[in-house]
């Protein structure tokens, strides 16, 4: 990890993102507001409603896809919605730490 970044720590909170990220799992985020399509990252929506999904952004809005299809849907948010919500790209994850 680069000393020129900021990272926080996370700790999963559903299993929207299994087998890949686990309720329970510690994420080091590295915070910025953008990054490359699909990557995945932490939104916060409405203020307060953190998720952890991979997020593709386009001329129409914003779309937080989760690895779990059975359990879970994607959600989109037109730019409009995505602005008065608002939704707020905080950070990509770098790295998944499990308890064994």
């Amino acid at each position: 990890m680069s000393k020129n970044r900021e990272y926080f720590a996370l700790k999963a909170f559903s299993n929207s993102m299994y087998p890949k990220i686990e309720d329970g799992d510690m994420l080091i985020v590295r915070k910025q507001p953008s990054f490359e399509n699909g990557e995945t990252g932490i939104a916060i929506v409405n203020g307060n409603d953190k998720t952890i999904k991979k997020i593709k952004i386009d001329e129409t809005g914003i779309i937080l896809i989760p690895l779990n299809m059975i359990d879970f849907e994607p959600i989109f948010y037109s730019c409009e919605k995505a602005k008065s919500l608002p939704v707020q790209i905080v950070g990509r994850v770098e790295e998944v730490r499990k308890t064994l």
